[in-house]
């Protein structure tokens, strides 16, 4: 998958004449889901302002509503500050709709406090733990 939808480039042909191209396409943001062939899912948001989601993750989390996640695994994942009243509340909403799409939520959501740096050997854990 990529954030590709359209090309334009200009070629040299053989005759010394310029050729223009341009290639573009419709992008499926959830084909991995829709049509992947998976057995579980992982989904990470950090967390933005009174517990939002961050912004560019919000067109894919509304684009989920109505699939169904019926017999996939899945786990969430994110980073927020504890200083806030809604520490990860990202978190808590990725997990919140994997349920509702019908997912087994098969791992302890995984939060962050801050920066990844100092969690990195946890999230490792983390990772390799989900079954």
């Amino acid at each position: 998958n990529g954030n590709i939808s359209a090309m334009r480039w200009v070629n040299q042909n053989n005759s010394r004449n310029m050729e223009q191209y341009v290639y573009g396409f419709e992008y499926d943001g959830l084909n991995w889901i829709t049509k992947g062939d998976y057995s579980f899912a992982a989904l990470g948001s950090s967390t933005w302002n009174e517990g939002l989601l961050q912004d560019d993750f919000v067109p894919f989390y509304e684009q989920m509503t109505g699939l169904s996640l019926a017999g996939k695994k899945a786990a969430a994942f994110g980073c927020g500050e504890s200083i806030y009243e809604f520490f990860c509340g990202a978190v808590d909403t990725l997990e919140k709709k994997l349920k509702e799409l019908g997912a087994e939520i098969v791992a302890t959501s995984f939060k962050v406090d801050g920066d990844i740096g100092p969690y990195l050997a946890k999230a490792q854990e983390w990772g390799a733990s989900i079954k």
